[in-house]
């Protein structure tokens, strides 16, 4: 288990040219603008009640510039860029959570897993709205992560906003030395190979592909690809990643970028002969969903889980001449089958819930089984109702009606084929006793991880 990160960027330089217009490429920027901004510098510093330096102004319009493109695009101060550079070479001091602007205040795109944010219980989708004791509405994002972000073993205190619970939630959290493993693997009980991405960073493919070899050699029967709560990384890593699961000739991903010719990549090797099972969940975002929509669109693959982020646009960065840098859409990404995921995420094959990430059904009140008989597609039912609340339960994509319909049947279908039933899609005495089980087993054993436990059964069946 190695971690990799070196970042690549383009220099941008600004140059100014006589003084009727700067250049960058074919942009001008007229007479008129530069004396309007000049105009309003001079109205702030004779007429704002306090002192500010011109030095502060322009970076205020810097800054103000991005603040009108999307949600991941940012300018960043020298000392923020420094920062930014630092947190994505694979140690640095902080809490360790992915975030990014959400409205007003900064959302969780995912908490890294056994950081100090991981383990004080911060949650993907999580907003923070304060920040030791000051509200952070309308703060940039980098100013967000600095106040965050100090030495080693010092604490900070976040206020943050949860669906589902009423209020602030505070957690008062320890700041450590965020030393993450990027990609780790192992061979799970059964002899299936267990791969575990935590981003995508330079030299990723390249540990993924020595893993596959050796499960390869070792005749695993299949490759769990563990992509829950990555948020991401480099564009280049996913494609090979995705390459190594994708039939040759098959897409990856299309690109669509502005006033330039579209990109399309597609699978240039052989894929691995393994079966594969990829799960996901929300925090799964950006270079994870093209892997996962790869492997989705052209059936590699059976996908477990959640319903991922929705980042489906493509970042490059620039370094700036006076040492900060900025962050820039440049396109935005579809899944082979052209299926917009910015926004919408993508949707699992089996969609199961975690435990803990079943507040929504914490409090659930089962209907009774206690009609007995035997129910079929067309039927009506308090039991048809009470099993299809406890397949939901379990995680099964189920409408809970007591109407035996046609989706119903499948999904009971796909269930007495995990437990080894028999597949007859109807509801009878050997069904109930299952789901019942299965139900009480939930309750029981709530702290499972039950989407690595139905991703290992696809591989017994």
């Amino acid at each position: 288990m190695r971690a990799y990160q070196k970042k690549l960027v383009l220099i941008l330089t600004i140059i100014v040219v006589g003084s009727s217009f700067l250049s960058f490429g074919d942009t001008k920027i007229t007479q008129e603008n530069v004396e309007y901004l000049k105009g309003l510098i001079n109205l702030i510093e004779s007429k704002y009640v306090d002192n500010v330096s011109e030095e502060e102004l322009m970076e205020g319009a810097y800054r103000g510039m991005f603040e009108v493109l999307d949600k991941h695009s940012t300018y960043f101060s020298k000392e923020e860029y420094h920062d930014f550079n630092e947190s994505v070479e694979g140690e640095f001091t902080g809490i360790g959570a992915t975030v990014t602007k959400d409205g007003d205040y900064v959302g969780v795109v995912a908490p890294i897993e056994n950081t100090p944010a991981y383990n004080a219980g911060i949650k993907t989708n999580d907003v923070i709205v304060e920040i030791d004791g000051y509200d952070i509405k309308g703060w940039s994002l980098e100013k967000a992560v600095s106040s965050i972000r100090g030495e080693d073993g010092t604490k900070v205190k976040i206020g943050i906003v949860r669906e589902g619970n009423s209020g602030i939630l505070y957690f008062e959290i320890t700041r450590g030395l965020i030393n993450v493993e990027y990609l780790n693997y192992k061979i799970l009980d059964e002899n299936i190979g267990y791969i575990e991405i935590e981003r995508f960073v330079k030299g990723t493919a390249a540990e993924l592909r020595k893993a596959v070899e050796e499960f390869e050699n070792k005749k695993v029967k299949g490759i769990i690809l563990d992509l829950r709560g990555n948020p991401g990384g480099e564009l280049p890593e996913a494609l090979e990643v995705s390459d190594m699961f994708v039939s040759k000739g098959k897409g990856i991903v299309f690109i669509d970028y502005k006033d330039e010719n579209d990109l399309e990549y597609f699978a240039k090797e052989d894929r691995t002969k393994l079966p594969l099972v990829v799960l996901v969940d929300e925090g799964s975002a950006s270079a994870s969903e093209i892997v996962t929509g790869a492997v989705k669109d052209n059936g590699e693959g059976i996908v477990i889980g959640k319903k991922t982020y929705g980042k489906g646009s493509v970042q490059t960065v620039w370094s700036l001449t006076n040492g900060g840098g900025v962050k820039i859409t440049i396109a935005e990404y579809f899944s082979p089958n052209r299926n917009k995921i910015d926004g919408e995420g993508i949707e699992p094959d089996f969609v199961i819930l975690n435990p803990d990430s079943m507040d929504e059904n914490a409090n659930i009140q089962f209907a009774p089984i206690i009609e007995g008989g035997i129910f079929k597609e067309g039927d009506k039912g308090l039991d048809i109702y009470g099993i299809q609340q406890r397949l939901k339960y379990l995680g099964y994509p189920i409408k809970a009606d007591g109407v035996f319909g046609e989706s119903t049947k499948k999904t009971i279908i796909s269930f007495q084929k995990t437990n080894k039933l028999n597949p007859d899609g109807i509801i009878d005495l050997e069904l109930r006793q299952k789901v019942l089980e299965e139900t009480l087993d939930r309750f029981i054993t709530g702290s499972e991880d039950l989407q690595l436990q139905r991703a290992i059964e696809e591989f017994k069946k």
